[in-house]
């Protein structure tokens, strides 16, 4: 019983990444498809899905090539289960010292 109920618990954890992933990309497409920025610092509800909520944060910026960058943290959370992170991307972005929040 202990095997099954620890492999129930794999299922739904893999179910809520899978979900957390699908999420993500939804987002990813909208910023990139409009040519829109990566928003940060920001956060909001993932679509109509109510489960998961997204914060993005700038991290650090670096050189990447001649370029200037800011690595933003995309994190994707479960809104039940005291906001579990669920899945965290690092992203590059162009640079941007005055980002505003949207």
């Amino acid at each position: 019983m202990t095997a099954y109920s620890r492999h129930v618990r794999q299922i739904e954890s893999s179910r809520f990444r899978i979900n957390a992933a699908e999420s993500a990309d939804v987002l990813l497409s909208k910023w990139f498809s409009d040519e829109d920025e990566i928003p940060f610092p920001a956060e909001g509800c993932c679509g109509e899905d109510k489960e998961y909520s997204w914060a993005t944060q700038r991290i650090r910026s670096e050189r990447l090539g001649d370029r200037e960058v800011d690595i933003v943290q995309l994190t994707i959370k479960r809104t039940s289960n005291q906001g579990e992170h669920v899945l965290q991307l690092e992203l590059a972005t162009k640079s941007n010292r005055n980002q505003v929040q949207r």
